[in-house]
């Protein structure tokens, strides 16, 4: 979830009110309370409507709830309001688009997972973990990832794999579990321009919702 915006005393007004509640949000979410972290967001969403970490956290935080539904249109809510070929927008692209590949695949929708890793993968060549996922479908290995491995193993020791493997996100390797994007120092120069990017992206959308005659802004906290 959220780590390129942070508490920062360079952002201003309702900028760092947006940044701060986004970062109590990303404790509570590491705490294990999805709830109190979804609160937070969607109150760092009033301040930052058009920030698409903030609506990739969100999406986790449905995910830790079990509502994979919702997680998955906050996930694509995230990429729409991250088009740019930026370090970060490419970030939240990848993110959410490997975790609805994840979804998909936990659902035995294997062509479409297939179809959303391929996707993460273009983002990030180099991701070994959507590789290996990619791998494991096409070999007929379930929702893959490490956590069918241990599923695995049970079987073959006579315990009830598919039973463990209802329970679990398996498809997810332990170390690319949904992380939430973490406030870190950044220079003034991070700030500013990542600052600037979203007034960009925030001027984009209003243009292109105003020629399309209506408004398609994300929602605020309307659930």
């Amino acid at each position: 979830m959220i780590t390129l915006l942070l508490i920062s005393s360079l952002a201003f007004g309702g900028e760092l009110t947006g940044i701060i509640k986004n970062n109590e949000g990303v404790s509570r979410y590491d705490k294990g309370k999805p709830m109190d972290a979804y609160g937070y967001f969607t109150d760092a969403l009033g301040e930052l409507p058009f920030a698409p970490e903030i609506q990739y956290n969100i999406g986790n935080s449905f995910l830790q709830m079990k509502d994979v539904d919702k997680a998955v249109s906050q996930y694509r809510l995230a990429i729409k309001l991250a088009p740019g070929n930026s370090k970060r927008e490419r970030e939240v692209r990848f993110r959410s688009l490997f975790n609805i590949g994840a979804i998909l695949a936990s659902q035995n929708k294997v062509d479409e997972a297939l179809e959303t890793y391929q996707k993460a993968l273009d983002i990030n060549p180099d991701s070994v973990e959507t590789k290996t996922n990619m791998e494991l479908l096409t070999q007929g290995g379930g929702s893959g990832g490490k956590g069918d491995k241990e599923d695995k193993e049970k079987k073959d020791d006579g315990e009830g794999g598919d039973d463990q493997k209802d329970k679990q996100f398996s498809n997810k390797p332990r170390e690319n579990q949904p992380q939430p994007y973490k406030g870190k120092d950044l220079s003034k120069q991070d700030v500013d321009r990542i600052l600037d990017e979203l007034k960009q992206q925030e001027e984009q959308i209003r243009a292109k919702d105003q020629k399309e005659g209506g408004k398609d802004a994300p929602p605020d906290k309307d659930w």
